[in-house]
């Protein structure tokens, strides 16, 4: 009986092991040169292929294997839409600045560093005032 028990608990013991080890990945992220908190400006006067990010947008396919990422930023012509972002991809970088003001993507080959805010900003200080006119 002791046997049977420490059998069935090595059994599950392995299960969830391998379980949680599934869900692990390592991270390959490539490391960022210079500055993070730099603004789209100060990009463009490098000489950056830097653009204005119009929109980044995670895409859920159940017929692939991982989620994708949509983008699309403008240039002189419109908006340029990018739809081979893999979600395991090493080939963008998300950097997130709450002081951003103009989100961007800056190019450098195949590499794409999204700049952006962050998504929700949690206690923030309260806005008061009066609406004077709706637009």
């Amino acid at each position: 009986m002791k046997k049977l028990k420490k059998i069935t608990t090595l059994i599950l013991l392995s299960i969830v092991c391998s379980t949680a080890l599934t869900g692990c990945r390592a991270l390959k992220s490539k490391p960022i040169k210079g500055e993070t908190n730099i603004s789209y400006q100060k990009m463009k006067k490098q000489n950056k292929r830097t653009y204005p990010l119009v929109y980044f947008e995670n895409v859920a396919n159940t017929f692939k294997g991982s989620p994708s990422y949509v983008i699309g930023y403008r240039k002189e012509n419109g908006v340029v839409v990018k739809k081979t972002l893999n979600a395991d991809s090493e080939n963008y970088k998300e950097i997130v600045d709450p002081d951003l003001d103009v989100p961007y993507v800056v190019i450098d080959g195949i590499d794409y560093y999204i700049h952006r805010p962050p998504y929700y900003i949690f206690n923030q200080e309260k806005v008061e005032g009066e609406v004077s006119e709706k637009e």
